[in-house]
């Protein structure tokens, strides 16, 4: 979904960038909210029962049918338990059907004070809803539900014991062919989480098994579909599986559709613009993944792992991560690097400890994607950094960018406005052409062409700045899609408090719109003035409706850019004429004799 909004973004401003240059070159010049708990940086757990105790269910045997002569019985519905965990990083509600996630809110962590951790979508009462990684919805399993497939069998909607010591809740069950344990380790300041399994094989002969862990979400397909170019979806989401050094995704589609990937599967689960939710394993041999999405608006990615054919007795044990937190690089970088080198679940801002194992990188960085103009947002993010640094205010450091950039293309700015004055001087010989040949096109350009070489003018020579200019927009507009350092960033906090939405005042659009009509009244007027007119008018209101809907900090970049133009090219003009009242025998200040 990211890749096809690049490419809309990319094909739009493409044609009506050119459809400027042309006409400038020749015409003119979910479930009910936890009771809250006390953030702090120790785990407050919580083991409840979800409605009273059930009837005692009558005797049963292996297959859930009542024993004795009676006919068969239904078997007592197995009460559901939940354990609730709030840190300063997340608050987490594990429940017993399935031995899944049920709630997964991502707070600040103490790292983020000022930012306000909630979602695009609104609740009933139109305020924004807390993010929350687990998008249930019936007959879909939980984040973390687990399946045991081949000669053992477990299915994902199994009911479990639990178990909850400090800051780990341990999950266990049985048939008569296999025991199955699994256990969630929290750190209270880190957004991960270690997740540890174990299958037994308690049949009298050897039995193969492959484990399946799940990380599916809902969203609603009309809250996606509506979103477009002019007004992107409120949610945007993708089933996410890295194998190998590749990236593969699904998103929401009107047709069914699903990918398998052998490993090794360096990370698997559901991943939003700036938060995501993710398993990884944390050893190499016999993974793989599948991705898959619904019409219905479910999309899943799964983990196996083979584990072999168990002899009887015999157990497998296997360690996975689990990230469920904000996609900040330096964050993913800091898990990624923990576990490369073995090393014990680090607090938050804190440096890993040294490891006593070698493990695997799960490259946690790569869920950030920013498509084709990775190369330019990475270093548009970094300068952006520097900046912060400096002044604090992401806002600030937009506009410094943008003076920067400026100030990077200013030798071409010149050779722009030296190649519009020297056209504009030409306007009358190409008038004159364009009267003579008004019946002979092939005639007219064929002359225009003679005239521009003999004069030594490019008459596209003012398109190389502009053409510079449309990677740094589709790159900055990119990198406010997908990077969580802008997120929830504000420039002035009562009116755009989120640098990656939309102005909801449309203050900024309006003035930028107003900043490009002078930028083009500035320019020198060539060609038919009455096109010229009507492209004076269309270009800036074209633009001003296009960002109603973009990212602020898009629409603040290009209206300092105008800003500067307009002083720009003041002082070209003026630069230019005091050039041209010289007389033609005078040398320049400061040339040699």
């Amino acid at each position: 979904m990211q890749n096809d909004q690049q490419k809309r973004l990319l094909i739009v401003v493409a044609i009506t960038t050119l459809l400027w240059l042309v006409w400038s070159q020749f015409f003119m010049g979910k479930e009910a909210p936890v009771p809250p708990a006390a953030d702090g940086g120790v785990a407050t757990p919580l083991l409840d029962a979800a409605g009273p105790s059930p009837a005692p269910a009558p005797s049963t045997v292996d297959g859930g049918v009542a024993a004795g002569p009676e006919a068969p019985v239904a078997p007592a519905p197995v009460p559901e338990k939940k354990v609730t965990f709030s840190t300063e990083t997340q608050e987490l509600v594990f429940t017993n059907q399935g031995g899944a996630l049920d709630t997964a809110r991502v707070k600040n962590g103490g790292a983020w004070p000022q930012r306000k951790f909630q979602s695009r979508k609104k609740d009933e009462k139109g305020e924004l809803q807390p993010v929350d990684m687990v998008r249930a919805r019936a007959g879909l399993p939980l984040p973390g539900s687990t399946e045991i497939r081949g000669e053992l069998a477990l299915p994902f909607g199994a009911t479990y014991e639990v178990e909850q010591t400090g800051d780990s809740v341990t999950f266990r069950t049985q048939t008569a062919d296999l025991s199955f344990e699994k256990r969630y380790r929290l750190d209270p300041r880190s957004y991960e989480l270690r997740v540890d399994v174990t299958l037994t094989n308690r049949a009298s002969a050897p039995k193969q098994a492959t484990l399946a862990l799940v990380y599916p979400a809902w969203l609603d397909p009309k809250t996606e579909e509506t979103g477009s170019f002019f007004s992107p979806p409120v949610e945007s989401s993708q089933a996410v599986c890295r194998h190998g050094d590749s990236n593969e995704s699904l998103a929401g589609g009107k047709e069914a559709e699903k990918k398998s990937f052998t490993g090794p599967v360096r990370f698997a689960g559901f991943s939003e613009r700036y938060f995501m939710g993710v398993f990884f394993p944390r050893f190499i041999e016999g993974t793989s993944c599948v991705i898959d999405n619904e019409p219905s608006g479910s999309r899943t990615a799964t983990i196996e792992v083979d584990l072999g054919t168990l002899a009887p007795g015999q157990s497998a044990s296997r360690e996975l991560g689990l990230y469920i937190g904000p996609k900040s690089h330096g964050e993913l970088e800091r898990v990624s690097h923990e576990n490369l080198i073995g090393a014990p679940i680090t607090p938050l801002g804190q440096e890993p400890q040294p490891g006593t194992l070698a493990k695997v990188d799960p490259e946690l960085t790569k869920a950030i994607d920013f498509g084709w103009w990775a190369v330019i947002c990475k270093v548009l993010l970094e300068v952006m950094k520097v900046f912060q640094k400096g002044v604090v205010n992401w806002g600030i450091a937009i506009v410094l960018l943008t003076v920067l950039v400026k100030a990077i293309l200013y030798p071409l700015s010149v050779k722009q406005m030296a190649s519009m004055e020297a056209m504009r001087r030409l306007q009358p010989q190409m008038d004159a052409l364009t009267k003579k040949y008004e019946n002979d096109k092939e005639k007219l350009n064929m002359e225009r062409m003679r005239l521009f070489q003999e004069n030594k003018v490019n008459p596209f020579g003012g398109c190389l700045p502009l053409l510079i200019q449309m990677p740094v927009w589709i790159a900055l507009y990119t990198t406010l899609q997908n990077s969580f350092e802008l997120y929830r960033e504000p420039l002035i906090g009562f009116w755009i408090s989120d640098l990656t939405a939309h102005d909801p005042f449309y203050i900024l659009p309006l003035a930028m719109g107003v900043t490009m009509f002078i930028t083009q009244k500035m320019q020198p007027t060539m060609g038919d003035p009455t096109q010229a007119k009507i492209m004076l008018y269309f270009m800036p209101i074209f633009f001003t409706f296009l960002m109603l809907s973009l990212p602020a900090g898009l629409t603040l970049y290009i209206f300092t850019n105008n800003l500067l133009s307009i002083a720009q090219q003041k002082y070209l003009q003026r630069k230019f004429a005091r050039q041209a009242e010289k007389p033609k025998g005078e040398k320049p200040k400061g040339a040699k004799k």
